[in-house]
């Protein structure tokens, strides 16, 4: 979202090409807490094995389709690297389900009200900020939006939890019908 923003004024007009690779970055790392999250399910059981040949087979996943794509250009490299990332989240998805009982459905249903907080978040930023083109003054107006993301991210967690429908900040946490231990 500030991407651009960022590189002019932090770094200088001469990264500029490298904007797009940190947008797409930025979208392969808004998937990692889910990586975190099954990958815990996972050590949690005690089966360090699957989670070891499950990251091994990700990583040799990424290297292939990365050097598949390398004629192509970076971006396409980068693309590709955040494809295979998002699409992994389905194995880890299997292991954990079939290890936990854990539906993908259940997950959904859980990270549904953060989901709808970002868009809400997002699509405000980008209203609200079309008029302005000098980049400090975006770069200044945009960075507190992504602040209240997170605070409207607490905001529907606490209600959430308020509501009964699941604790955040308890040694478990109970997704659909069945309690994880949560480190």
């Amino acid at each position: 979202m500030i991407s651009h923003e960022f590189i002019i004024l932090l770094i200088s007009d001469k990264w500029t090409e490298s904007i797009p690779l940190l947008r797409i970055l930025c979208i392969s790392g808004a998937f990692l807490p889910f990586y975190t999250m099954y990958q815990n399910l996972i050590l949690s059981r005690g089966k360090s094995v699957v989670y070891m040949w499950c990251t091994i087979a990700l990583i040799l996943a990424q290297i292939g389709f990365v050097i598949g794509c390398y004629q192509q250009g970076v971006v396409l490299m980068v693309s590709a690297y955040t494809i295979v990332t998002i699409l992994w989240l389905f194995v880890w998805q299997f292991f954990a389900g079939k290890e936990t009982g854990l539906r993908l459905f259940d997950v959904l249903k859980d990270i549904s009200p953060y989901l709808l907080a970002s868009i809400v978040v997002m699509i405000a930023t980008y209203f609200t900020t079309t008029f302005i083109h000098n980049l400090l003054i975006l770069f200044t107006c945009k960075s507190p939006y992504g602040s209240n993301a997170l605070l409207l991210h607490h905001e529907v967690g606490w209600l959430e939890d308020t509501c009964g429908m699941f604790e955040l900040f308890a040694s478990t946490q109970t997704i659909g019908r069945k309690e994880y231990l949560v480190y």
